[in-house]
């Protein structure tokens, strides 16, 4: 981990230690960048500027693992893209021994800090990153997140193909409307879909309640997984339902009374709100008292949110 939590240094325009001039035909673009998509009219606004005042800040590379005496670019690709078109030769440029964690991480800063990144391509970036393998306390360390922020984004990079028509239709791109769709689409896909249409509100509250619905109204696939199975082959499903006393139920067979469906949907919907602010598993014990179990990975997760209530409660 040591040098991880200096990211911030090589992305401060004041970090030009080794600055050299580089052949911009010897720079090849990370394949694993984060950022996937570039905005073309940002990119033109960038060329003037080169071509008026040559790139001010350098590039960060590292050597390329395969090819001698060729770089992989770091961060700046869109000062790179740019002094393409601008016609550029050569662009000043810093190179670093940088591990893999350590490129992804600087390109995840350099896009959060500089850039909307696009959801999706965030999530995932923070996914690989995770699995290098980082704690998620050392990941929010490195990028100056939250833990709960990388927890939520962890969640969306596991369901980015039922989200994508939501970000590129442009249903939504908050990321905790994100996770609360995920967890409809568990529970009820077609109420999920159902969001898709324009015409249809989305939001934070608006996904909540459909949440809380699938409980008390659940759809034809809940109600018929829900019908009593007979295991008496002798006995049809229609004796069973017009005739209650045909089989009467031993003692170990009585179940139990099924809780109110409204409370039920209550405490799935503040269960996932508590997931989204804890960043974490959360369990809803009900009874007297109601218990509320967190599930953390480790004791450095425990004492990050302790940190992070505590910080929250001072600036209140």
């Amino acid at each position: 981990m040591e040098g991880l939590t200096r990211l911030a240094d090589l992305m401060s325009a004041q970090d030009r230690r080794g600055e050299q001039q580089i052949a911009i035909g010897l720079i090849d673009p990370d394949p694993t960048q984060p950022r996937q998509r570039w905005s073309e009219a940002g990119l033109e606004s960038l060329v003037d500027s080169i071509r008026a005042q040559g790139v001010v800040q350098p590039v960060v590379l590292r050597a390329h693992p395969d090819r001698a005496g060729r770089y992989i670019l770091v961060a700046g690709e869109r000062r790179w893209r740019a002094s393409l078109l601008a016609g550029v030769e050569r662009i000043p440029a810093v190179i670093r021994a940088l591990t893999e964690s350590q490129t992804l991480a600087l390109q995840l800063v350099e896009n959060l800090d500089r850039e909307d990144l696009d959801i999706l391509d965030e999530a995932q970036a923070v996914a690989r990153l995770a699995a290098m393998p980082l704690k998620g306390r050392e990941v929010a360390q490195l990028l100056g997140k939250t833990e709960g922020w990388v927890s939520i984004r962890r969640k969306i990079a596991a369901g980015v193909e039922v989200l994508r028509p939501f970000v590129e239709d442009d249903r939504t791109r908050d990321p905790e409307t994100l996770t609360l769709l995920l967890e409809l689409d568990r529970q009820d896909r077609a109420r999920c879909e159902a969001f898709l249409d324009p015409q249809k509100s989305l939001n934070r509250r608006a996904v909540r309640d459909a949440i809380a619905a699938v409980r008390v109204t659940p759809g034809p696939a809940a109600t018929e997984s829900s019908r009593p199975v007979s295991k008496d082959p002798g006995t049809s499903e229609d004796a069973l339902e017009g005739d209650l006393t045909a089989r009467p139920a031993a003692p170990d067979e009585t179940m139990p009374e099924a809780p109110p469906a409204p409370a039920a949907a209550m405490r799935d919907s503040l269960r996932v709100d508590l997931e989204a602010f804890f960043g974490c598993p959360v369990r809803i014990t009900p009874g007297m008292p109601c218990q509320v179990t967190l599930q953390l990975a480790d004791e450095d997760a425990l004492a990050a949110l302790v940190d992070r209530l505590r910080a929250g409660a001072a600036v209140h």
